[in-house]
């Protein structure tokens, strides 16, 4: 399997706060009618429908009809305009794998879903967040994703959805798009691992929004545990007086930094916009 393509680490990535990235696997959570659980699911938009997001293929298992039993769903969604949808986070690029129908067909990330075990009997015990888990755990078995630890990854965007969910309360029922400010992150340097610096990514946010910590699991593999690490971000930050980063405030506005627990193969960058109906946080 070959490696993706990487884009050059001085070079910023373009992404408008409508859109999102072609080729990219992304996790969406979903409200379900209670504060602190939401539906899980990977979702990878179709870059072929303008604008990316409104268009695309679904992943994920659904309650049936009868009471705690669960079937596996693939489906065509509009992420970006769904009053339904808090969180959406970026996990990695798969574009490596082929074009979009190839990666949505019958012989990949198809295949790779329908291994996940479903329980044929009622259990209290599953639900789409411990499917999601069990996935990107075969995922990164069959490297398209990199991470070791999927439950950090899992304690991450539950992290940013606990915040989003916030700003999705209050926003309930709003009308428009506001898409924030935008920031271009200039350098990504990650001290943990000797490949080159990965893509830079943008930051979205709003001046009211609190800037959301969220993880995608594009990390080289690593067997072996590995050190704790630190990740430095360097950004030009303007009309904005505050940023929290993991709970800690940067010395100044124009660059920050934050150190992981652990590098387990999860990479957390901080961004969000507030969108219709809530915050679409990617």
């Amino acid at each position: 399997m070959t490696e993706s393509p990487d884009t050059p680490a001085d070079i910023p990535h373009t992404l408008t706060g409508e859109e999102l990235e072609p080729g990219l696997l992304y996790a969406v959570l979903s409200y379900r009618g209670e504060l602190a659980s939401w539906n899980w699911a990977f979702f990878l938009p179709n870059p072929a429908v303008r604008p990316i997001g409104t268009s695309g293929t679904m992943f994920h298992v659904v309650d049936t009809d009868s009471a705690g039993l669960w079937k596996f769903e693939v489906e065509s969604k509009d992420v970006i305009s769904s009053p339904l949808v808090v969180a959406i986070l970026r996990l990695a690029n798969v574009s490596f794998l082929g074009d979009y129908d190839d990666v949505v067909g019958d012989d990949s990330l198809l295949q790779m879903f329908k291994t996940v075990a479903i329980p044929e009997q009622a259990s209290t015990e599953f639900s789409s967040r411990t499917w999601f888990i069990e996935a990107i755990c075969v995922l990164h078995d069959c490297g398209v994703v990199q991470c070791d630890d999927a439950w950090l990854l899992e304690r991450e965007i539950r992290r940013c959805a606990f915040t989003a969910m916030d700003r999705y309360l209050e926003n309930k029922g709003a009308d428009g798009f506001d898409v924030g400010r935008l920031i271009e992150q200039s350098t990504v340097r990650d001290n943990c691992h000797s490949q080159p610096p990965p893509t830079p990514t943008q930051i979205l946010f709003d001046p009211n929004l609190k800037v959301v910590t969220v993880s995608y699991a594009d990390q080289p593999h690593k067997a072996t545990p590995l050190p704790p690490r630190t990740t430095s971000y360097d950004a030009s930050i303007t009309g904005h007086q505050h940023i929290s980063i993991d709970g800690h405030h940067p010395p100044d506005l124009t660059a920050s930094s934050r150190s992981s627990d652990a590098c387990s193969g999860a990479r957390s960058d901080v961004y969000g916009v507030h969108g219709l109906e809530g915050v679409k946080s990617w």
